[in-house]
């Protein structure tokens, strides 16, 4: 790891080019490996990197404004629960609550600590639409359901992956409670492709110039 620097004009352009490139690639991968049509063809998804303290730094072109407003709080609700001092490299947070900064159900947030010399340095996060949630209407819309918990299968911040290994007792109870769940995995592990791919991004940006000039980038 070089010595950190505090970066010039030319190095945070370098850096802000490269991490903006970063989360395009994040995208691609999450659209080239995505399931269903929503994420491959109607692209009803978004990408970013945040900081430590939860701050939207970096986000994809022409993603979705709600999905990305929301990261930010829905970051924050995971680490509320589950706090960064708790985190290890490898676990990755989930959630789709409502009312824990999430958007509304079929909304689910991944994100994962990206970790410089055993520091977090950055959260790679996608947040994407899943086609079906469970619920009393296929597609988990229905003006008919009379409250919150008729609509759908709502997961609170929880960690998805533990360390690189798949919580699967999680897993479970989300492809045992919504419909087509074949696709619903594979859009996940498209969600969980693409934050591997930004995290080895912005590590080789710390290994170049240091994770301190990049968080002071």
């Amino acid at each position: 790891m070089k010595k950190s620097i505090t970066p010039d004009t030319t190095t945070l352009a370098v850096i802000r080019s490269g991490l903006s490139d970063a989360v395009a690639e994040m995208k691609a991968v999450v659209v080239r490996t995505a399931y269903s049509n929503l994420w491959k063809e109607a692209g009803d998804l978004s990408c970013g990197l945040l900081t430590e303290n939860c701050e939207l730094v970096v986000q994809g072109v022409g993603d979705i404004p709600i999905h990305l407003a929301s990261m930010p709080i829905s970051l924050g609700a995971c680490l509320k629960r589950i706090p960064a001092d708790r985190l290890y490299p490898g676990d990755v947070l989930y959630q789709n609550d409502p009312y824990q900064g999430n958007t509304h159900l079929p909304d689910f947030l991944m994100a994962k600590p990206i970790f410089v010399d055993g520091r977090i340095v950055a959260y790679a996060a996608v947040r994407g639409h899943y086609v079906d949630v469970g619920g009393g209407g296929p597609g988990s819309y229905s003006a008919a359901m009379p409250d919150i918990f008729a609509e759908g299968l709502r997961i609170p911040p929880v960690r998805i992956y533990e360390q690189g290994n798949i919580n699967n007792d999680i897993l479970d109870v989300l492809l045992h409670n919504t419909r087509n769940s074949h696709e619903r995995y594979g859009d996940l592990r498209s969600q969980y492709a693409g934050c591997l791919a930004a995290e080895r991004r912005v590590i080789k940006f710390c290994e170049k110039y240091g994770a301190d000039a990049i968080r002071s980038a």
